[in-house]
């Protein structure tokens, strides 16, 4: 089953610039809470023409309040956060009125325990809709692996079930 992420706290929130350091990561796997998305969005990120790029990702997420991404090298998505940190991306878990917004940036993770972290919660196989499978980024050949932490700088959460619109 894929791992959930549990929302403790509000996210209609600006975040001050924090000094994040990686080192013993802690993934968030508390189901029992209301506020529970699914670990895939869209990252969107900008390539070296200033154009838009979006892909769909899998995601962990950490109780250090950043997320964690696992791509490859020579992934257009990967090349794009190396010419620019700033990164959006949107969590819309299926058959629900909760949409997760997240702006924040982008960097390289080179920590070897957080690293294989992320590489043994995002690759493991793991039950979709077409039955137990590898994440796609197992299946693409395009370079090293190579994880991104995403550092949140503007997160916004709107549930359109009880919202007014």
């Amino acid at each position: 089953m894929r791992q959930h992420l549990r929302l403790s706290k509000p996210l209609y929130q600006k975040k001050e610039q924090t000094n994040y350091q990686p080192y013993k990561l802690d993934i968030t796997k508390d189901k029992s809470s209301p506020d529970i998305l699914d670990d895939t969005a869209i990252l969107s990120t900008v390539d070296s023409k200033g154009h838009p790029y979006a892909s769909v990702i899998h995601f962990v997420y950490g109780k250090d309040e950043s997320y964690y991404l696992l791509t490859k090298t020579d992934t257009q998505k990967a090349k794009n956060i190396v010419k620019n940190k700033n990164v959006a991306f949107t969590v819309h878990p299926s058959g629900s009125l909760l949409v997760l917004y997240i702006r924040g940036t982008a960097e390289r993770v080179d920590d070897k325990e957080v690293h294989d972290t992320i590489f043994n919660t995002i690759a493991a196989p793991q039950d979709y809709s077409e039955g137990t499978k590898f994440a796609p980024i197992t299946k693409i050949d395009a370079g090293q692996y190579i994880v991104f932490k995403i550092t949140p700088k503007d997160t916004k959460l709107l549930d359109y079930g009880t919202s007014s619109w």
